[in-house]
């Protein structure tokens, strides 16, 4: 009994320090690290003890290797499971809607004016629409919106309004960290740009560091409804969502607000149709 207590014990403590590492840098906050490593570390105990009852020859140094790599195990595969969930979602059924296209939270809210950003965004000031979207369909003025998608955050995207798809672009770039200055426009992305007849909503799927892939499901052309899915971008990175200035218009998220793709409303305006 003493060495089932010992390998709990210390599957609990191993898996509690690494998932609030984890938790730490990825924004997810303390409470996540602690139910992830209490998780992570029962069901790591559990295997590892089964294993040395089948296996009554095992010394401590190869029951701590077996513990050890029981603790990756289950963490990664309890992170997998979590990234490639793709749960149903049912937008708010009102008009005059703007909807979350993607799960996370909101980093920041800028305002842009005659196609441009004009306070500082990460040490860098005057960036362009044209710039981020890579695309001169959406200027004038308006909002743009940055949503941080965290690795246990579900990564599908959604459509933020209903409407028809005019422009469809994945533009090839570099991986670097969603905190440098230039990530905004060197970045690998996809863009999509949405027209409602009355007016253009974009949203773009930036990569990170440690992003290499982004897929889109929809192409130019096709018709799509608010909260349907439009594409995915694989473990974290950065979903930006622009809005240009529309009559009625009131942003209704704020900066640090967790998000839902196809739920969450972002935004108002007035609804003539």
């Amino acid at each position: 009994m003493e060495i089932i207590l010992i390998i709990f014990i210390t599957s609990i403590l191993i898996a509690m320090i690494i998932s609030n590492f984890v938790a730490i840098k990825g924004f997810l906050g303390i409470k996540v690290g602690i139910g992830g490593g209490l998780v992570v570390g029962t069901v790591s105990g559990f295997i590892t003890t089964s294993i040395y009852f089948l296996i009554h020859e095992l010394n401590f140094f190869i029951i701590a290797i077996i513990e050890m790599f029981t603790i990756i195990f289950v963490g990664v595969f309890g992170v997998m499971l979590l990234f490639y969930r793709d749960p149903e979602r049912m937008p708010p059924d009102e008009g005059g809607i703007i909807v979350s296209p993607a799960d996370g939270f909101i980093r920041y809210i800028r305002k842009f004016e005659r196609g441009t950003i004009p306070e500082a965004i990460k040490g860098k000031s005057n960036i362009s629409i044209k710039e981020i979207a890579k695309t001169d369909l959406i200027d004038g003025s308006g909002y743009i919106i940055g949503i941080t998608m965290r690795i246990l955050d579900v990564h599908v995207n959604r459509a933020p309004i209903s409407g028809k798809v005019i422009f469809q672009r994945y533009i090839r770039g570099k991986f670097m960290s969603l905190k440098s200055a230039e990530s905004d426009v060197l970045n690998e992305r996809n863009t999509i740009i949405i027209d409602t007849g009355d007016f253009r909503v974009g949203v773009v799927q930036i990569a990170s560091r440690t992003v290499r892939r982004i897929e889109s499901y929809v192409k130019i052309g096709d018709n799509v409804r608010i909260g349907q899915r439009i594409g995915m971008i694989k473990y974290g990175s950065q979903t930006d969502l622009i809005i240009p200035h529309i009559e009625g218009l009131k942003i209704l998220c704020k900066e640090g607000e967790n998000v839902y793709g196809g739920i969450s409303i972002i935004a108002r305006y007035e609804d003539f149709t």
